[in-house]
């Protein structure tokens, strides 16, 4: 296809140290956990208790310098950060921080949410942080080459909003709180006008995959119980981890077995009775080569070369009793790792969905567990407006459906905006791509432009 060649381009960039034009204009930027822009305002500097304002409230704001974007430009777009106020799984004040990227082209009235897959226990990995011009270790490499996932709108189009939607825990892989401040964080580029220029009603668009497709998944199922009034008019959701038990089987002991660790320590990070348990039963060898708690900074130093190599580990292994904490905490890992209890007739968007992923997808688990989640949400809208691209990608795995994937989600925002900027994004039909769909709504053939 096409933008391979500038997706393999954007990656190598962002791996290359940032320019001495830019080391001359800003600073190297603080990581989260030292950063006191990242800690909520007192009552005298913010005039009240921030704990009692409004969910998405703005508590600070900051522009920051974004490492390049493409092959052979400047920095040409602006960059803004807001602090905001949000919660945590338990519904207590948490402060978060977004990033807006202003396209150098922009429609001020459109927005995209980006939730992107930083996957990580360390609040140091934050795409805030990563992003920044100038930041270094895996918090930057990881976070600019996942830009390419929106590589179209970097310089025309939609603004883009980024949020640390692991909260300040860093709780990933938990569902609601991954929800909660995707949604609030929409709130807060809303209300961000006066600095960011961002059209007060713009219209709004979620996109993720993987890890993101988690948080959009999830912010999806929550939005009407949560945060009804927000203009979204679309989602894209690409490779959901469905099932978060089911994938911890799907990646054990293959070549993604880290995301195992990642993602235990996230939930650690969440529920205290679970970190208490899991480093009781930690084998002492574990701990000594650091193999399953490096995950929780890995970020934090990043001059450390440390990184663990656990391709093809068996995880369960670094504990006395196995995977036995998957039976023990099944409970919790239900209520913030299993898609779907919140889709009802109630709660259905409004707006259309787009899913894609690989048949062959070697870390969502079992793909009926994707296919029974596309059916229910098929189940409770109008027929046309949940659309899966899957069929698409008979062969492909968790990386090359993304590749195969990106266009067509490119495509499917493009015009769903056009669609709504028209005035007729209520209308109830197919937006994007034009497919040929069977009496389920599924994809049965794509015309040949759209996969070259």
């Amino acid at each position: 296809m096409r933008f391979i060649s500038s997706l393999f381009l954007l990656s190598s960039l962002a791996f290359q140290h940032a320019s001495a034009e830019i080391k001359k204009s800003c600073p190297e930027p603080l990581l989260p956990m030292l950063d006191p822009f990242y800690v909520p305002p007192n009552e005298t500097e913010f005039g009240s208790d921030w704990k009692s304002k409004e969910l998405g409230t703005i508590l600070r704001t900051r522009e920051v310098t974004i490492g390049t974007l493409l092959p052979g430009t400047e920095h040409d777009v602006k960059a803004y950060q807001l602090l905001y106020r949000t919660q945590d799984l338990y519904k207590n004040p948490d402060a978060s921080v977004t990033t807006i990227i202003i396209p150098k082209e922009p429609h001020m009235n459109r927005v995209i949410s980006f939730q992107d897959a930083y996957d990580s226990p360390d609040p140091n990995c934050a795409p805030s942080y990563g992003l920044q011009a100038l930041a270094q270790g895996w918090g930057r490499s990881w976070n600019q080459v996942n830009l390419a996932f929106i590589l179209p709108y970097l310089q025309k189009g939609a603004v883009i909003n980024i949020p640390d939607y692991e909260g300040s825990n860093a709780a990933f892989a938990v569902g609601p709180q991954s929800a909660y401040q995707t949604l609030d964080s929409i709130k807060a580029a809303l209300a961000s006008t006066k600095t960011t220029g961002i059209t007060a009603d713009a219209n709004v668009i979620m996109f993720g995959y993987s890890g993101g497709g988690l948080a959009t998944e999830w912010a999806t199922e929550l939005r009407n119980e949560y945060a009804k009034d927000l203009p979204i008019v679309g989602a894209v959701i690409g490779g959901p981890p469905v099932n978060i038990t089911s994938t911890y089987h799907a990646v054990n002991k293959n070549k993604l077995s880290q995301l195992n660790v990642w993602a235990m320590l996230g939930l650690m990070n969440a529920f205290p009775e679970m970190n208490e348990y899991m480093r009781g039963d930690l084998k002492t060898e574990a701990y000594e080569d650091k193999k399953f708690l490096h995950g929780l900074t890995k970020c934090s130093y990043p001059d450390d070369g440390l990184v663990p190599d656990l391709e093809k580990t068996d995880i369960s292994a670094f504990f006395h009793h196995g995977d036995s904490f998957l039976g023990k905490f099944e409970t919790n890992l239900t209520t913030v790792g299993v898609m779907g209890q919140h889709i009802t007739w109630k709660s259905r968007p409004g707006f259309p969905l787009m899913f894609f992923y690989g048949r062959q997808d070697e870390v969502i688990g079992p793909i009926k567990d994707v296919e029974a989640l596309v059916k229910k949400w098929s189940d409770v809208m109008i027929p046309g407006t949940v659309l899966d691209y899957s069929k698409l990608m008979p062969f492909q795995d968790h990386t090359t459906a993304l590749i195969t994937g990106l266009p067509m989600s490119w495509s499917w925002m493009t015009k769903r905006f056009e669609k709504v900027d028209k005035g007729k994004g209520n209308d109830h039909t197919d937006d994007g791509i034009d497919l040929e769909l069977d009496g389920d709504g599924q994809i049965v053939m794509a015309p040949d432009h759209e996969l070259r």
